[in-house]
């Protein structure tokens, strides 16, 4: 892999070499001339200063403009240029004109953005992560949570094998619910969102993590996972500018499922020879490009600033007919009038996205299909299904038959719009008011051929099939505020006070029918079905809305800034709760107190204690859980006809309410050396009640066996820790490394039983399912155990019949197939790690960051059904058949399946160069090359290692790696 990268890219690194070597080759000028701006916004730092380095009474300031100009000496090698709150760098002198970028540096008066506002660093009590541009992922990122990935303790990002159009698995902190909201709150702009898409990773300027519930606490319901606020870039009021950013990357197949060769699995007894040999994995993928263009425009004047850009992104996926192509524009206004007064903003933002997906089932027979089997044939029997090679077998299809003859696309339109302003009503007083709103038009349409041997229809079904499914979303969102400042001497206060109004309707439409004449039509005409004729084609349809109203306010508070408080207050109803408990109320407090303001120890800049507890809450996932819904039941004959009956089919529950978390956290904040050393730790304990869970319960009292209840109990903590050096001299070069670390001390269940449900306090879930393994449970759900407990029976060998021995787990001397069992990993992992590490040498710097997931186990499903020799015959199978070469047994599910997962990835690294400019036309540029998911460390034999949170849709089943996993 990391060959190939090096041989694609070695004109670029030459060319990097090259162009390095001349810049330090150049001879000094007697006068240097440049600017200097901020690097995020391209803003003139008025100010600014510059010196030669080690002579510090040689240098000057910049001017209005961000311009400088320095008379320097012949011997002079480096200028240093610094700003207040900005980090300090150091330029080789390479010309006459150097024009520079500073990011903002971690200073104490950094501002942090929190619920409905901001705050100063020295004032944040909570548990919250900023992370801004410069500290970013590098490499081809495509989606806005790769930015994030590996870079906020205690926030786990995990996506498994390589997909182009699947989503991340977000947690922060855990397992929060049982049910199927899991991911964290997202907020882009003060606008919710349902996930990243909505914002292109280029237009991206800073992300605030919001662990803990003393600052999340302020969004009430939708809090106990944690909050993300996104923030994107703005415009200036200085020069306009024109920025682009562009890439062009390769992807190629890194890993697939274990398969045996053509010739291993020729030794098996029971295989099949048809003598070619295919690597069917090769065969359904290929070298994969994807490009991204971005192109923004800044300007503005002193009343006003905005940017608009545009961004291009087109990626094909390593398997075949699996891509995206997308389209992004953001229009960022804000305008104020008033003498400053009267502050508004306007942002507009629209996303097409047009998906091609391959059938997912194509990965799973390319696991089985026979590696002697040719992939097309002449023979005439086969010529009617395309010529492709078709085994006459159950459930094994040729691969490439199943991805080449049949469609699965999508197109995704989104679009959203805030319109908001505030106003200073006196001083120290100002009132807000937004109103934003946000669509989303889904179009998923699928063709199977008429030539496909397998379809959804079953096999050799010569009628092609073809289906379109749609659903359509919005949201509207007003909110209004009110925001008082005190500030008395040493005394600083700030209350805000306000109410929020938020409207969701979902609707879909799906309609799918088989029974054409000719391919031609694929899924364009589907009334040409003959199923539509005959009244067999399949139309469902579905609508919901629900509504949220919330009043809310915070308290915050400093005395002499080494004494702070922060108290969060939400009221909030929702129509997705029982009629008894349509309101509840969340609260979050947190303190902190600057140690080094009343203590002065030498090196230390700051050393913040900090405390806080809170209350939030997590809506059901689904509107109507409370209420006793109806379904077909039958049907009568009535008038010469058959009627179509419908009834109730589970209890209503009017005290149905929202999950709560209870949540504490205890940690420290320190700065050190000038804070070039920052060192963030947190301690968290929480505890969450009132999980929704479909119960059995009993017949009477309630009328139908089935309600939904606020019965669940769990417990879970952990710590987090962030490390960071920044801007370490060594020699000519400066050092920064970031270093982020998570414990997570389980999650345990203490409670899912009550005497109203018919429920054991320990249930077997999760069925790995055919072939083979129908029936067969493997994760444990238990009154005070942990969640995500893999259990199963323990190989003990083979005996002298070839069949396989498990151990006697209780010792009563012979197996007990579901009772001899244990406890063979947990799905959940006990820590994670991130280290980032950046270079940078003159124009020159390189960067790479390592990411660590430890203690998590996996199932194997392709071992666990494929792996065991008599699974061998007419289809092929996985390399763990030659672990069992002696034994007879079918296919079973053993500890032997369950590995250890952990992994230490080099998830992307970068080498670049920024020109000194000397046109007036391009303020700055730079090249750079990189490559991502370079290496893994790991001991899983699967395709890929990440953690499995979910299973099905379901928390409560991690770690099981599925047998159609996309090839990484």
């Amino acid at each position: 892999m990391i060959l190939k990268i090096y041989t694609l890219f070695k004109p670029v690194l030459v060319s990097v070499f090259l162009l390095t070597i001349f810049g330090f080759s150049a001879n000094a000028q007697r006068v240097i001339t440049g600017k200097v701006t901020d690097v995020l916004s391209g803003e003139s730092l008025i100010g600014a200063s510059v010196v030669v380095t080690g002579k510090t009474n040689i240098g000057t300031v910049t001017d209005f403009d961000g311009n400088y100009e320095l008379q320097v000496p012949d011997d002079a090698k480096q200028l240093t240029f610094s700003y207040v709150g900005y980090t300090e760098q150091i330029m080789d002198i390479s010309g006459s004109l150097m024009n520079v970028q500073l990011s903002a540096g971690r200073l104490i008066e950094e501002v942090v953005v929190v619920g409905y506002g901001t705050q100063k660093t020295k004032e944040v009590t909570s548990a919250i992560t900023s992370v801004s541009a410069e500290d970013f992922n590098q490499g081809n990122i495509n989606n806005a949570t790769q930015l994030l990935q590996g870079k906020v303790p205690g926030l786990s990002i995990a996506k498994s094998g390589g997909d182009p159009n699947s989503g991340f698995n977000i947690r922060l902190r855990g397992i929060s619910t049982f049910g199927s909201n899991t991911q964290p709150l997202l907020i882009l702009d003060g606008i919710v969102v349902d996930n990243f898409d909505a914002v292109d990773p280029q237009d991206i300027e800073s992300f605030s993590v919001l662990k803990d519930a003393s600052a999340a606490a302020i969004y009430g319901t939708r809090a106990s996972n944690g909050v993300i606020l996104i923030k994107t870039k703005g415009g200036s009021k200085e020069k306009s500018f024109v920025e682009y950013k562009g890439q062009v990357s390769l992807d190629q197949l890194d890993r697939h499922a274990n398969v045996l060769s053509a010739d291993e699995y020729k030794s098996i007894s029971r295989s099949i020879d048809f003598v070619d040999e295919t690597e069917w994995f090769k065969v359904i993928t290929r070298d994969a490009i994807t490009q991204a263009h971005g192109l923004s425009y800044s300007g503005g004047t002193p009343n006003s600033s905005y940017r608009v850009s545009a961004n291009y992104r087109n990626g094909e996926g390593v398997a075949l007919r699996s891509g995206f192509e997308q389209y992004n524009g953001r229009l960022n206004f804000n305008h104020k009038a008033f003498n400053n007064k009267l502050n508004m903003d306007f942002t507009l933002s629209s996303t097409l996205r047009n998906e091609e997906n391959p059938v997912y089932d194509a990965f799973g027979f390319a696991t089985v299909y026979n590696p002697t089997a040719p992939i097309y044939t002449a023979d005439e029997e086969w010529a009617k299904w395309g010529g492709y090679f078709q085994q006459d077998a159950f459930n094994f299809f040729n691969p490439l038959a199943v991805i080449e003859q049949n469609l699965r696309d999508a197109k995704k339109l989104s679009t959203l719009w805030k319109l908001g302003a505030d106003y200073n009503l006196l001083k120290n007083l100002k009132y807000s008011i937004s109103y934003a709103q946000t669509s989303r038009d889904h179009l998923y349409s699928e063709y199977f051929s008429k030539k496909a041997y397998w379809s959804p229809k079953g096999r050799g079904d010569d009628k092609g099939y073809a289906g379109k499914y749609t659903n359509n979303y919005d949201k509207k969102l007003f909110e209004t505020m009110l925001e008082y400042n005190l500030n008395l001497s040493k005394f600083e206060s700030k209350l805000l006070g306000g109410y929020s109004y938020q409207d969701e309707n979902y609707q879909e439409f799906g309609l799918s029918a088989g029974g054409f004449l000719t391919d031609g039509f694929s899924y364009h005409n589907i009334d040409a079905a003959k199923d539509i004729t005959e009244g067999k084609a399949v139309v469902n349809s579905y609508k919901d809305q629900r509504k949220l109203i919330a009043f809310f306010g915070r308290l915050t508070t400093n005395y002499d800034n080494t004494y702070f408080l922060t108290a969060n207050l939400r009221r909030e109803g929702s129509t997705m709760f029982g009629e008894n408990n349509k309101w509840g109320w969340f609260y979050g407090v947190s303190g902190g107190i600057d140690v080094s303001r009343i203590i002065k120890i030498p090196f230390i800049d700051r050393l913040k204690l900090r405390a806080g507890y809170g209350i939030t809450g997590n809506l059901p996932p689904n509107p109507y859980l409370a209420w006793s819904l109806f379904n077909q039941q039958g049907s009568y004959y009535s008038n010469g006809e058959y009627v179509p009956a419908y009834g109730p089919n589970r209890n209503e529950n009017d005290s149905l309410k929202w999950e709560t978390k209870a949540d504490l956290n205890i940690g420290f904040d320190l700065g050190m050396l000038d804070y070039k050393m920052n060192i963030s730790f947190d301690y968290y304990q929480t505890n969450i009640s009132d999980l929704i869970l479909l119960f059995n319960v009993r017949v009477p009292p309630n009328p139908f066996p089935d309600k939904y209840l606020n019965l669940g109990e769990l417990a879970t903590s952990g710590i987090d820790l962030g490390w960071g050096l920044q801007d370490i001299a060594l020699g000519p070069v400066k050092w920064s490394v970031d270093l982020n670390f998570s414990k997570y001390f389980k999650s345990y269940i203490k409670k899912i039983t009550s005497g109203e449900v018919l429920a054991e306090s320990e249930r077997i879930i999760t069925d790995l399912g055919a072939p083979n393994l129908v029936g067969i449970k493997v994760i444990k759900f238990a009154e005070g155990e942990e969640v995500g407990q893999i259990i199963g029976p323990v190989f003990d060998g083979i005996d002298e019949n070839g069949l396989m021995k498990f151990k006697d787990i209780d010792g009563n001397g012979q197996f007990e197939d579901g009772i001899d069992v244990q406890v063979l990993g947990s799905g959940l992992p006990d820590y994670t790690l991130g280290l980032n590490n950046a270079f940078k040498w003159g124009n020159l710097d390189f960067n790479f960051f390592f990411r660590g997931v430890f203690g998590h186990s996996l199932l194997n499903v392709n071992n666990a059904k494929f792996g065991a020799p008599n699974a061998i015959a007419v289809q092929s199978g996985m390399k763990q058949v030659l672990d069992f070469a002696d034994a007879i047994d079918g296919p079973t599910f053993s500890d032997v399946h369950v590995e250890d997962a952990s992994f230490v990835k080099l998830d992307n690294a970068s080498l670049g160069y920024t020109f000194n400019t000397k046109s007036k036309m391009i303020q700055s540029a730079r090249i750079y090359v990189t490559g991502q998911n370079l290496l893994t460390f790991t001991n899983y034999t699967g395709i890929d290692p990440e953690v499995r949170y979910e299973d099905g849709g379901s928390p409560l089943s991690p770690g099981i790696d599925r047998e159609n996993t996309y090839v990484r």
